[in-house]
């Protein structure tokens, strides 16, 4: 709460060579991944991560997460539970059993760029109160008018009269009111709300695509060229070595 978060993102396209160009697959690498998978698309991320979840159930009989059908989730409460967890986790990270996952031959990805600031500031808060107070949405209207504003102005009152006894006759056009009723609607709005704006940097869209860098028509026009150059070159000599003669 009380942060603006702004997310870019741009898409990405990989096309990877399989076979003897690469070791990249387009399914999962075992009958059970496509099982619990259903109709998930491969991604190397997620054949990770029901890798472990797969050693998690063969280890100690239950996963974290539920990635697996007809597993049971672990008690993490339980502080034995919670060490064999960390001690497979561990294990993972140290690459002691083997996933099998490899990278995907054909993959979107969206990267991200992501920026945060103080939301909302000063000279927004007086917008934002008339935005909430004409929202479509009847339960914010109506709870910003009967709950919200009400609230602050009961907090405003007693922390003036009890700071200052003299402050009792302050109404809400005066200017100390109104700066600690700025000050403390504003800490409540950042104690309630965040505004998250997630968008496109660019509507155009990258594709990145491995290719043979010399294939089997290269080959046959190297070897081509060179027997014709050098075969070329030897019937000349031969002619040349008989005009001699």
């Amino acid at each position: 709460p009380g942060r603006h978060t702004s997310i870019g993102i741009r898409q990405q396209t990989l096309t990877r060579q399989s076979g003897r160009y690469g070791d990249c697959i387009s399914e999962w690498p075992s009958e059970s991944m496509t099982h619990n998978a259903g109709s998930y698309a491969y991604s190397h991320l997620a054949c990770n991560k029901m890798c472990i979840q797969e050693e998690l159930r063969r280890e100690i009989g239950c996963v974290d997460s539920l990635l697996l059908h007809n597993s049971t989730l672990c008690n993490i409460v339980n502080s034995t539970l919670k060490g064999k967890l960390k001690h497979v986790y561990d294990r993972y990270q140290h690459s002691d059993f083997d996933c099998q996952c490899r990278q995907p031959c054909d993959e979107m990805v969206f990267n991200k760029i992501v920026s945060e600031s103080t939301w909302p500031n000063n000279k927004y808060i007086h917008h934002m109160i008339r935005r909430l107070l004409k929202d479509e949405s009847h339960l914010v209207r109506e709870t910003t008018k009967d709950f919200l504003i009400p609230y602050v102005q009961a907090k405003i009152d007693i922390m003036l009269r009890y700071k200052d006894k003299s402050a009792k006759d302050l109404t809400f056009n005066d200017t100390m009111y109104k700066r600690w009723f700025e000050r403390e609607m504003m800490e409540m709005l950042r104690m309630n709300f965040l505004r998250v704006e997630v968008y496109f940097e660019d509507l155009s869209y990258e594709v990145v695509t491995e290719q043979p860098r010399f294939g089997w028509e290269h080959l046959l026009s190297n070897i081509g060229g060179a027997l014709g150059l050098w075969l070329g070159l030897s019937i000349i000599t031969v002619f040349e070595f008989c005009e001699l003669i």
